[in-house]
């Protein structure tokens, strides 16, 4: 059978054919998933708190990370995920991910079903114990340093939290990747079913460290008691981390705006109270639990007086211009091999500005901006009539166009607006609005805050303001938005209800 000739591949990629005229060995925007990011690393912007939202193994503290959605949440999870163990052989945290929440979805699969904290610990046992026995399977010395009661007990703790890793034929494939080929998966599994591991001898395979560890394991006879309470289990579990010589355990939560992402932020904190009041869980020694969570639901959690924000370290989120214009240049630079590392560099002279006009179109989502330059490089090459011509404002327009017509659901999470009348400030996503505004500026706020969504007539919010002409209102709305939107023309706080009035959206 034949394969498809790279030429093949780039007739079928107009956009590809088109960038590698420029230099690029790949599309710098194919990918705005973290986890799908084989490059994350060359292009990761860390942000002031990222050692501190990694924290010091020794001293492991709960951590909130808080964001929009599309904001690079999954990013920061991802590099902690790297910089930890099982990706991190040098470092002395097991990092163990919580991203899979299906098993909560009721049946039809559009709704969640109700969590407790033991179902939450079961869940993360399963992939903590697949974590640990990779890790013992990569050097199987601490297995053998432990007693032979540990030992007992932590095969019981498996069977009763992971049985699946257990299987027959998936312990089978996974052994084979160890053998000298001379030992059918058949044999292989035969052999497991009937705990007669006699046949890894007789080829040589226990001469592997991961083979010794595993004829060890499998040939260990599980203690007698049980354990099923998830807490009493995953207390354990820690124990056996520090046993062979780690640190740390961290728990990292984060995915829960991409399963159901129409679901109100209350119901996703109530699903995640279970875990945040659990402070024995969240202050275990040597466990560090580090949520990234939407800054919508970081608002809902923390209007519950047992989540116990005063006792963990919590951080937002925000990009500016700045850090995406870095994150742009950083991933140009990393796909290309001519040096590119700035949009001008690929735009006519009278598109200069496409660059500056992206970020600003992003509004502080490294997803959107991402989204955004694809859907601009898939405008250009659909009309483009000579292989080197440039980009052209009109390429960013209708990529505009089209990622408010199709792709707006995937960054509609947005940092949340609270007006704090006593102060007499306005915060977004947390962080004070440092432009200054007028005193009838702000009444217009307060008054729309106080209705949380309401619309008021222009009657309504003047009569509460004080007298001011039709000219001079609208002006002034203009001048708010100006200050409080990063897109005065595609606003997200001061919305216009044509024919009816105004409203804030997105407010705490």
């Amino acid at each position: 059978m034949s394969r498809t000739s790279s030429s093949d591949s780039e007739r079928a990629d107009p956009v590809m054919q088109w960038l590698r005229r420029h230099g690029f060995t790949a599309n710098p925007f194919a990918e705005w998933e973290a986890s799908k990011e084989e490059w994350l690393q060359r292009y990761f912007v860390s942000l002031p708190f990222f050692d501190k939202l990694y924290g010091n193994p020794e001293h492991p503290v709960t951590t909130f990370l808080f964001a929009g959605r599309g904001c690079g949440k999954s990013a920061h999870r991802v590099i902690v995920q790297m910089r930890s163990r099982p990706h991190n052989p040098h470092d002395t945290v097991l990092a163990i991910p919580y991203t899979d929440f299906t098993s909560f979805l009721n049946q039809s699969g559009t709704a969640l079903v109700q969590s407790t904290l033991d179902s939450h610990l079961k869940l993360i046992l399963k992939k903590a114990f697949e974590i640990l026995l990779s890790e013992l399977t990569q050097r199987s010395t601490p297995w053998f340093d432990l007693l032979p009661d540990e030992q007992s007990e932590f095969k019981r703790l498996v069977l009763t939290f992971a049985p699946d890793l257990l299987r027959p034929a998936d312990l089978a494939r996974w052994l084979a990747t160890y053998s000298d080929n001379k030992i059918s998966l058949h044999d292989l599994q035969s052999a497991i079913k009937q705990n007669d591991l006699g046949i890894l001898k007789t080829h040589s395979l226990s001469d592997s460290p991961a083979l010794s560890f595993w004829c060890s394991f499998l040939t260990t006879t599980p203690s007698a008691e049980e354990v099923t309470d998830g807490f009493l289990a995953f207390r354990r579990y820690v124990y056996f981390v520090r046993a062979i010589g780690l640190d740390a355990v961290y728990v990292l939560v984060d995915g829960i705006d991409e399963l159901l992402p129409s679901v109100e932020p209350q119901i996703w904190a109530d699903f995640l109270l279970p875990l945040v009041t659990a402070l024995p869980l969240m202050e275990m020694p040597h466990v560090a639990f580090k949520f990234f969570l939407p800054t919508t639901v970081g608002a809902a959690l923390k209007k519950h007086d047992n989540a116990r924000f005063d006792r963990f370290r919590t951080f937002d989120l925000h990009w500016d211009a700045e850090s995406l214009k870095e994150l742009l240049a950083l991933r140009l630079s990393s796909f290309n091999k001519k040096g590119i590392n700035s949009l001008k560099a690929l735009a006519e002279e009278n598109a200069a500005t496409i660059e500056d006009d992206l970020i600003r179109k992003a509004q502080g989502s490294p997803r959107a901006m991402i989204l955004m330059g694809h859907l601009m490089f898939e405008a250009h090459c659909a009309d483009v009539s000579k292989p080197d011509l440039l980009l052209k404002t009109s390429d960013l327009k209708n990529a505009i166009e089209r990622f408010n017509r199709e792709y707006q659901s995937l960054v509609t999470s947005v940092p949340l607006m609270r007006v704090d009348e006593k102060a007499g400030r306005i915060y977004i996503g947390g962080r004070p609005v440092d432009v200054k505004l007028s005193k009838r500026e702000f009444k217009v706020l307060e008054f729309l805050y106080r209705g949380r969504g309401m619309i008021r007539s222009e009657a309504e919010i003047v009569e509460a303001i004080g007298y001011v002409s039709n000219i001079a209102f609208d002006s002034m709305i203009s001048r708010l938005r100006a200050k409080i939107e990063s897109d005065p023309d595609n606003p997200l706080y001061l919305i216009t209800e044509r024919g009816r009035g105004y409203r804030l959206a997105n407010t705490e």
